[in-house]
C-alpha cells in the first residue's frame, strides 16, 4: 500500500484526509501473504488512527459478492464496545441518508473468495465502506472490473469521505490500460483558494448564493451591481470587489485591477457583460453560462452569436461552458444538502425581497406576479424576489 495525505484546506474539511493506493496479490501466488489485511491496517494506524477521511483504492483480488460491509449493532454489542459501533452507525446513517447512498450493495459478481470475507471484515473493522454499486454510474449496478465476469477492484472510504465523492464509474475495458483490468475513475470536491471569481448581478436571487459559496471556497469574487445600496449589501455578504456598473465601467476595471484575468465567471446576463467576461479570462480560466437575461427583453428574443468574440479563448486556453439544471439532477441531493447544512451553521445566508420598497409592492396576492416580473427588471431588488400567495384572500384573476 502506498499512503498519502490530502490536505484539508484542499479538499475543504476538518482535518486531513488518508488515501492509499493498494495492490494485494493473488491469494496462494508467490507474493501473496495472508496477514495482508492487517498489514494494511497497522500501516493505516501508523500514519493516523481514527482517520476520520479515509479512501483506499485499487486491486484487492478479493471478491466479496453481496456480503454485508457494515456492522448492524444491538443493544448488547452497542454495550461491550462503549458505543463506538452506535456513534458510527450514526454517522454512516446521516451521511447515507441525506446524500441517497443505499447501504445494500446490487453486484454482477456473485462469488466470494476467501480474500474477500478478510476485505469485508477489514471494513467493519475500521468503518469504512465500499464505493462501488453505491455511487456515481455504478449506482445499483456493481459492474465487473476484471474480464467483464469478477470484480476485484474497489474503491473503500469512510462515511464521511463519501460526503465530498463527486463521481464514482467504472469504465469499459481497454487493452491499453491493463491486460485483464477496467479503469475505475472517482472525483471528490476540491477548495481552490485564492481564484479570482467574476459574478454579473451579484446582488440577484442566484447572485447572493453564488457569492457566499465561492467565499466558502476561498476565492476572491468580483461582483457587479447596479447602485450603491447594492455595493454596500455585497460587501457584508463577503463580496471583495462589488462594482456599481452604473457608476464605475466594468471592462476597465477589470484591465486595471485584475490584470492576469479572472479565473472563473458565473455569467448570467449575456449581451455586452458576457463579451467584456470572456476578454477578462485568465490563461485556462472557465466562464460559466448560467443565463442571459439581457437577451429575455429584446424585440427579437435572442441575438445572432457572434463567432468574434470567441477568438480571445483561443490565445489563452479559456473555455466556455453551459449549465442547464435539468442535465445534472443526479447532483441535487448532495448539493441541496450541503447548502441546507450550511444555512443552519450560519456560513450561507438567504434574503427574500418582497418589494416592501417598491411603489406596487408588497407582493401578495397572484394578480402580482406581473409586477414582481416587472420589478425584477427595474434592477433594484436585493436577494430572491418573492409573492405571498395567500390563499385565504381573495384573488382577481
Amino acid at each position: 500500500i502506498f499512503l498519502f495525505k490530502l490536505s484539508k484546506t484542499l479538499l475543504n474539511i476538518s482535518e486531513d484526509a488518508v488515501c492509499g493506493l493498494v495492490y494485494i496479490p493473488p491469494e496462494g501466488s508467490r507474493y501473496s501473504s495472508p496477514d495482508c489485511f492487517s498489514e494494511i491496517e497497522q500501516e493505516i494506524i501508523n500514519v493516523e488512527s481514527n482517520c476520520k477521511y479515509l479512501c483506499l483504492f485499487g486491486d484487492f483480488n478479493a471478491r466479496v459478492g453481496k456480503m454485508q460491509d457494515y456492522y448492524t449493532p444491538d443493544d448488547f454489542l452497542a454495550h461491550v464496545t462503549h458505543c463506538e459501533i452506535q456513534s458510527e452507525v450514526a454517522t454512516r446513517s446521516i451521511i447515507f441518508d441525506n446524500y441517497q447512498i443505499p447501504l445494500d450493495r446490487i453486484v454482477r459478481d456473485h462469488t466470494i473468495n476467501n480474500f474477500g470475507y478478510k476485505l469485508v471484515e477489514f471494513c467493519k473493522n475500521n468503518d469504512i465502506y465500499i464505493m462501488n454499486s453505491r455511487v456515481g454510474n455504478d449506482k445499483n449496478i456493481g459492474g465487473t472490473t476484471c474480464k467483464d465476469s469478477s470484480t476485484v477492484d474497489y474503491v473503500l472510504a469512510s462515511a464521511n469521505f463519501f460526503a465530498i465523492v463527486e463521481s464514482f464509474n467504472i469504465k469499459n475495458f481497454c487493452d491499453l490500460f491493463s491486460d485483464v483490468h477496467n479503469p475505475i475513475s472517482f472525483s471528490f470536491s476540491i477548495c481552490i483558494n485564492d481564484a479570482k471569481n467574476n459574478i454579473p448581478a451579484a446582488a440577484g436571487g442566484t447572485g447572493i448564493i453564488a457569492v457566499q459559496w465561492a467565499k466558502l471556497a476561498g476565492c476572491h469574487v468580483i461582483g457587479t451591481c447596479s447602485t450603491d445600496a447594492k455595493v454596500e449589501f455585497l460587501k457584508k455578504i463577503g463580496c471583495d470587489r462589488p462594482i456599481n456598473y452604473n457608476r464605475e465601467n466594468l471592462k476597465e476595471v477589470l484591465k486595471n485591477e485584475y490584470k492576469n484575468g479572472v479565473d472563473v465567471v458565473y455569467e448570467t446576463i449575456g449581451g455586452e457583460v458576457f463579451d467584456i467576461c470572456v476578454n477578462s479570462l485568465a490563461v485556462k480560466g472557465r466562464l460559466i453560462v448560467i443565463g442571459f437575461i439581457e437577451g429575455y427583453q429584446t424585440e427579437l428574443g435572442f441575438k445572432p452569436s457572434r463567432t468574434m468574440a470567441t477568438i480571445p479563448l483561443l490565445n489563452k486556453s479559456s473555455s466556455i461552458r453551459g449549465f442547464f439544471l435539468e442535465h445534472f439532477m443526479s447532483d441535487i441531493p448532495r448539493y441541496v444538502t450541503k447548502m441546507i447544512q450550511l444555512q443552519q451553521e450560519g456560513k450561507l445566508k438567504t434574503f427574500v425581497d418582497m418589494g416592501e420598497n417598491y411603489e406596487k409592492g408588497p407582493f401578495r396576492g397572484l394578480e402580482s406576479i406581473a409586477d414582481a416580473v416587472e420589478y425584477l427588471y427595474t434592477k433594484k431588488s436585493i436577494g430572491k424576489i418573492m409573492v405571498n400567495i395567500d390563499v385565504g384572500q381573495s384573488s382577481k384573476l
